[in-house]
């Protein structure tokens, strides 16, 4: 049966001047469906694929009046309903076949048009990864490189380590510097080749979201701050697809994850790129 979202605007825009620009943050209600932690977009934006950290796999249609957000359904994925495990990334380049990133046990799959799924070869580090802080993201280049990093760095260490999956077999890319109570939760690449690293904090006054970039070709990796969020400006924003829109902005759509709890909210947040 059909699952759509009720979608309740919050705020169409911020100031002109602010960069990026909020253009989006709606609330998200999902029948029979929640905890959704992964978000994929085709590049147009318009259709795409979100997971549960339950494995449950959905199709997301998103329709837009004048470039803002109107409507958007969900429907159970077509060749398979679920992936075992703890999912929490989603990747795809030619939206044929999918990768996802699993924090129980850490491992990633890849799952192929007819519903196979397959798990990759692991690199050692990953049964070291602390419990409940696995691998939280992937991303895929333009390269069609895999990419994949741990919700935070191992114990008394200051750098998360970005694994890239490369002539089938892992290697690491790069150091990223982990700053503040900032955890990993989401990435993706622009169509620069910029990687994007959404991150989350939780305070007593509610969950704050941060999004950086990193440029890979640099070493040390150079590094932007693009968004700091306030304490409950926005819900456990968890998965994040970028985007370029028919004006040539840059998007950054993200989805929160309600870890199941009527407190929380899912919620669908777009900004849109000032460069």
């Amino acid at each position: 049966m059909l699952k759509r979202f009720t979608l309740a605007v919050i705020c169409c825009a911020s100031s002109a001047f602010a960069e990026p620009q909020l253009v989006f943050s709606g609330r998200v209600s999902v029948e029979g469906a929640g905890g959704l932690s992964g978000l994929e977009l085709t590049a147009n934006g318009q259709s795409g694929i979100t997971v549960s950290d339950r494995g449950d796999l959905f199709g997301v249609s998103l329709k837009r009046k004048s470039g803002t957000l109107d409507s958007i359904a969900l429907t159970p994925w077509p060749t398979r309903r679920k992936i075992a495990g703890d999912v929490e990334g989603i990747a795809t380049k030619d939206d044929d076949t999918f990768f996802f990133s699993l924090e129980g046990p850490a491992k990633v799959v890849a799952l192929n048009p007819n519903g196979k799924i397959t798990a990759l070869p692991k690199h050692p580090d990953f049964a070291k990864m602390q419990s409940n802080r696995a691998l939280e993201a992937i991303a895929i280049d333009q390269d069609g490189a895999l990419f994949t990093l741990a919700e935070a760095a191992p114990k008394h260490a200051t750098k998360l380590t970005l694994y890239a999956f490369k002539d089938d077999e892992w290697g690491i890319a790069a150091m990223l510097p982990q700053s503040g109570s900032f955890l990993a939760v989401g990435a993706d690449f622009d169509a620069e080749g910029w990687f994007y690293l959404l991150e989350r904090a939780v305070t007593p006054l509610g969950f704050r979201s941060r999004v950086r970039r990193f440029d890979l070709t640099q070493e040390p990796p150079n590094e932007q701050t693009l968004l700091t969020t306030w304490p409950s400006q926005h819900d456990n924003l968890e998965g994040m697809s970028l985007w370029k829109d028919s004006a040539g902005k840059t998007r950054v759509t993200m989805i929160s994850d309600d870890n199941f709890l009527p407190i929380q909210r899912s919620q669908i947040v777009e900004y849109t790129l000032q460069e």
